[in-house]
């Protein structure tokens, strides 16, 4: 069984394969996604690499350009379109996920009443947090409420994140950044009706800016074969430039049950 690794500001990329037909998600495309295709937008179903063609809402169907499955929302909501409850990648708890079950962390100004929230699994939030607190210091972080450690994502908890609260889509959308009392009421429509709901002009400009960068540069990524995920960024200046990290790439060692499929193992190197 091949070791590849996941790792923070990994460039990702690598052939694009089949999943082989002893495999959930037989017959699609897999992998070949990189560090310049992360971002998507407000809209579930966004962050796929242009060789990943979508539909524009939702996630059903599609191949998975990053190995990670797009996020389940649940049904917990109790309301919303079909679009953003679909069962194909199972529940939040899914243990079977990619990185493990869904998991959220939050972020907390400092200076205003602003709390964001990073949404995905377990693994790819472990790993970012630490990266964001430190290159987004002289942005405002409350320290204190916002811990490293994440907590599991509870679709039916009331205070939890909702997808009508996302402001960002990342990584094929796996990865989602939400920001309390923003509501883009777009995103419970199955077809909208106009653009999203813009950004409260009480945001933390800063701060998201700082967030939403780090992300983009740093969010796990499978590295392609042969590739020095130690190498791809090294040093900085922390929080003077958000597309640093602490000291090196942040690696997770993986094994593939098949050429594809992404079981992540325990021991990070921070």
């Amino acid at each position: 069984m091949p070791i590849r690794t996941v790792s923070t500001y990994s460039q990702g990329g690598g052939p694009i394969v089949i999943i082989p037909g002893d495999e959930p998600f037989a017959g699609r495309s897999a992998g070949g996604g990189t560090r310049d295709q992360v971002y998507g937008s407000r809209t579930y179903g966004s962050g796929y690499p242009p060789s990943y063609p979508t539909p524009g809402r939702g996630v059903s169907d599609l191949g998975l350009p990053f190995y990670f499955w797009p996020l389940a929302w649940g049904d917990g909501l109790g309301y919303g379109p079909e679009y953003l409850h679909s069962h194909e990648y199972g529940e939040p708890n899914n243990s079977s996920r990619p990185g493990g079950p869904m998991v959220t962390s939050s972020i907390v100004s400092s200076s205003s009443n602003n709390t964001f929230h990073i949404v995905a699994d377990e693994t790819t939030v472990t790993l970012l947090m630490p990266v964001i607190k430190f290159n987004c210091t002289n942005f405002n972080i409350n320290e204190t409420a916002s811990p490293s450690t994440p907590s599991p994502y509870n679709s039916s908890g009331p205070l939890q994140p909702r997808p009508e609260q996302v402001v960002q889509y990342y990584r094929a959308s796996s990865v989602a950044l939400t920001l309390d009392g923003y509501n883009d009421t777009t995103a419970l429509q199955d077809e909208p009706t106009g653009p999203d709901v813009p950004i409260p002009s009480w945001v933390d400009g800063n701060l998201l800016n700082c967030i939403n960068k780090t992300i983009g540069a740093a969010v796990p990524l499978v590295d392609a074969q042969g590739s020095d995920p130690g190498k791809a960024h090294t040093g900085g200046s922390g929080g003077n430039n958000p597309g640093v990290t602490p000291s090196a790439a942040s690696i997770v060692t993986v094994p593939f049950s098949a050429l594809w499929l992404v079981c992540l193992l325990v021991g990070v190197l921070l």
